[in-house]
Parts: structure tokens; C-alpha cells; sequence
């Protein structure tokens, strides 16, 4: 597995800032608890407040299974 180096959970939106929820990162990648859906970010876009809708996003790809803490989306970045 490549070196990490920033393995957070923070809080953010989606959906017009309507729905908050916390955020798994790792190293710019991202992923909403509860979803499939990983993406790639500037990692220093990613703090406390982001509204994820306007991230520009650079790679992304679907987890096998539903991101329920930051060790499955270190997990789904090892796959």
C-alpha cells in the first residue's frame, strides 16, 4: 500500500448544502459515510464546512461496498 499521510473524518453537505454528513479522506480522496462513491480531490480543499457539489473532482471510482469509516476507504483505495 502506498505511504498515507492524511486519514481524517470531517464535516460537510451535499445537495444545495441541504444534507450534512461526514466526510472520510484520505491523501484528497473522499467518500460520504454510507456511499460507494470515491473521488479525488486538491486535499486541501477538504475541511470542515465543504459543500462537496462544488468540488473539482480529478478520479473517482465505486467501492465494492458502502464506506462506513475511514479504515474502509483506506480498504477501498488498497483495492
Amino acid at each position: 500500500m502506498a505511504q498515507l499521510k492524511d486519514v481524517r473524518t470531517i464535516n460537510g453537505y451535499y445537495g444545495s448544502s441541504s444534507h450534512p454528513c461526514e466526510i472520510y479522506t484520505v491523501d484528497g480522496w473522499y467518500c460520504i459515510e454510507g456511499s460507494v462513491n470515491v473521488n479525488h480531490t486538491d486535499e486541501d480543499l477538504l475541511v470542515d464546512g465543504v459543500n462537496i457539489e462544488y468540488l473539482p473532482d480529478y478520479d473517482f471510482f465505486m467501492a465494492g461496498s458502502p464506506i462506513e469509516s475511514e479504515e474502509d476507504l483506506l480498504n477501498a483505495i488498497d483495492d
